[in-house]
């Protein structure tokens, strides 16, 4: 979690970020940034809640509050694992 916090210290608000979500983990967390095929950066988020109902999306706009004092709207990818999200304070 630290790289993400040195991340946002470098950016303006509002940033917007690509996140993998893999849900049902054990506990919510950070776990790394990853690449994709396009070089883009994807930070790989666990969360423990599962993907049914918008849990899993309600769950990640909880842990950006309760971490790190943002407010998280997910902007597209609401039924995938592979989210576009827009964080500000």
């Amino acid at each position: 979690m630290d790289d993400f916090v040195k991340f946002l210290a470098k950016k303006k608000f509002p940033v917007f970020i690509a996140i993998k979500v893999i849900p049902n983990s054990p506990k919510n967390e950070i776990s790394e940034k990853i690449s994709d095929k396009d070089s883009k950066e994807i930070w790989k988020i666990k969360i423990a809640a599962p993907p049914q109902n918008g849990k899993a999306n309600k769950e990640i706009e909880r842990f950006f509050q309760k971490n790190f004092q943002l407010t998280a709207k997910i902007i597209s990818g609401k039924n995938s694992k592979k989210k576009l999200v827009k964080l500000e304070q």
